[in-house]
């Protein structure tokens, strides 16, 4: 795969109505049950790879109906098959039937820990995509470090507002995605961002 379309959940997501660009796969981070069926998200996602990748809550899983409905690849778990902190997703995934994947053990030595965790399932996927589906070119929307509010409503407290601990969180996932960017010279990362991002990193694009 030499391409792909991350879709986060931030404002910046409705900016894929400017992108006529194919890809290789389309990644769809946590929720997108209501919106993955409206424009401009259910056109482009027609006759793509879909991976979808969730965090540990039963709310990140998408309907059974919308996985056969765009014929999604599979699932891709945040957690490995040796996280003893199992959460609800694959629980949700396996009484459904719907193919999933975990997190390779090599994530571990990316993340913030050093034991698989990251800042956000967004920064995960960004990770995941670079180092292990080793795609060369990302073009990525939603990703907004909590800097504007939700496109899609947040899947616990079911609003777009963002509030005051994500803000905090967004600061952190931030500078953790700079350093992985200006690390990973391999790829090209196209942002379609509502973030106050630096423009002196060779790798990174701002649209």
């Amino acid at each position: 795969m030499n391409s792909a379309a991350i879709l986060c959940r931030g404002s910046s997501a409705n900016r894929l109505s400017e992108f006529t660009s194919e890809v290789d796969v389309c990644l769809l981070v946590n929720s997108w049950e209501k919106d993955i069926h409206r424009e401009p998200f259910n056109r482009y996602v027609q006759d793509k790879r879909l991976i979808h990748y969730v965090c540990r809550t039963r709310q990140s899983v998408l309907s059974q109906k919308t996985y056969n409905k765009y014929k999604f690849s599979h699932v891709q778990l945040n957690i490995t098959s040796k996280s003893e902190d199992r959460g609800e997703s694959e629980v949700c995934l396996k009484k459904m039937g719907i193919k999933y994947q975990y997190m390779e053990e090599d994530m571990c030595k990316w993340s913030i820990d050093g034991k698989g965790g990251f800042p956000t399932t967004g920064i995960l996927t960004v990770v995941h995509a670079v180092k292990c589906l080793r795609i060369p070119e990302l073009y990525i929307f939603g990703l907004d470090f909590y800097e504007a509010e939700y496109f899609t409503d947040n899947t616990l407290h079911k609003s777009k507002k963002v509030l005051h601990h994500q803000v905090e969180k967004g600061k952190v996932a931030k500078r953790f995605f700079l350093k992985f960017c200006e690390d990973s010279k391999e790829c090209k990362f196209y942002m379609f961002s509502m973030a106050d991002l630096p423009n002196n990193l060779d790798n990174m694009i701002l649209m």
